[in-house]
């Protein structure tokens, strides 16, 4: 099975990472046994929805990093958040 988790819930409109909203997360972990986050980071997704998914502005391009699946259990604290923001720094430099 595959899940996606959108950790911001909504996307910023500015491109900035809002703050994460983990109960998606914490949930998929507690209850599966062998659960992999595989974080990836979308820049410029945001230009798509000030325009509410409108009109797309000329030459916006979407970027992704994808990072390497992390193996989680319960007892593994992850900061996810500095991870994608992490992958996001790498588009942008």
């Amino acid at each position: 099975y595959a899940t996606i988790i959108f950790p911001e819930g909504t996307r910023a409109r500015d491109g900035q990472l809002k703050k994460f909203k983990l109960g998606g997360l914490n949930n998929l972990i507690d209850n599966l046994e062998d659960t992999y986050i595989i974080p990836v980071a979308l820049d410029s997704s945001w230009k798509l929805s000030r325009n509410k998914f409108g009109l797309i502005p000329l030459n916006t391009k979407l970027k992704m990093n994808i990072g390497k699946p992390i193996k989680c259990n319960q007892s593994l604290d992850i900061d996810i958040k500095n991870t994608i923001s992490e992958l996001l720094n790498e588009i942008r430099s």
